[in-house]
């Protein structure tokens, strides 16, 4: 077996798989502690762009055939990912209200980076399961950015949670490797993606009165400490260095969606 083609597991993605196992409890300590020491989630990230770097799978396809793929259709209720993206699906254009900079063109949804047929993970366990679920969506902005995205409705997970799930993802997808793989593939469309990376969290119906409410904030401070730390960083390529983190409150009015911006680093 091309050993290049087994999947590694970084320790930035043991971190983000082992959250889904705490409270929100713990997840608001451990934020507060990453808060305090950033380095430990800026040292987290760096290693695991540099470790996933020894993964090539150039010539697949980060998806099964698109037209294999279920279409989706917007059924006036919005109760998952799924029934909101295709909202995102039909309009394609998306805007942020009061805030052009920030607007985005949806590509496609479930794009995972570590999708490898006919292998293993470095674990040992078989890569059947290394297509499924993934990023949400995918997007380009008006620089051609591209954008890397996550939804979260009502009380499904948190913002917290979003974005170390995010840092995983952008360092699996943007190795020197995946740029290639996503090029040869035309993952983000025609035109040729620029640095960097731009990350947003999608929040639909938030509760404010949630255990996870206080997390929106305490997010924005660890993004913001996080992202000081990588101005100066000299062993990540450009679309690793992150540019946009933005938090964002989808609107649904009469079967349309639009944004409106909660925060932005």
């Amino acid at each position: 077996m091309d050993i290049k083609r087994i999947i590694p597991k970084t320790k930035l993605h043991y971190f983000y798989d082992s959250l889904t196992r705490y409270r929100v409890r713990k997840q608001l300590d451990i934020c507060d502690n990453l808060i305090k020491y950033p380095s430990c989630l800026h040292s987290l990230y760096t290693d695991a762009c540099n470790d996933f770097s020894r993964y090539s799978n150039i010539e697949e396809t980060f998806v099964t055939s698109l037209n294999k793929r279920k279409q989706l259709a917007f059924s006036g209720i919005i109760n998952n990912t799924p029934q909101l993206l295709a909202l995102f699906d039909e309009q394609r254009d998306l805007k942020v209200e009061k805030n052009i900079t920030l607007d985005f063109k949806y590509i496609e949804r479930e794009i995972n980076p570590l999708r490898t047929t006919k292998t293993i993970f470095e674990t040992g366990i078989p890569g059947t399961s290394s297509g499924v679920g993934g990023l949400d969506f995918i997007g380009i902005n008006k620089k051609y950015n591209p954008v890397l995205g996550e939804i979260k409705i009502r009380d499904d997970e948190n913002v917290f949670y979003a974005f170390i799930q995010l840092l995983t993802y952008c360092s699996e997808l943007f190795t020197e490797n995946q740029i290639d793989r996503i090029n040869r593939n035309c993952v983000f469309g025609k035109h040729e993606i620029k640095s960097p990376c731009c990350l947003y969290i999608v929040l639909y119906e938030n509760n404010s009165m949630s255990a996870a409410y206080p997390l929106i904030k305490k997010t924005l401070e660890l993004a913001k400490a996080f992202k000081a730390l990588l101005i100066t960083e000299k062993i990540l390529n450009p679309f690793q260095k992150v540019g946009n983190i933005v938090c964002l409150d989808a609107i649904v009015h009469k079967g349309k969606i639009s944004f409106r911006k909660i925060w932005e680093v």
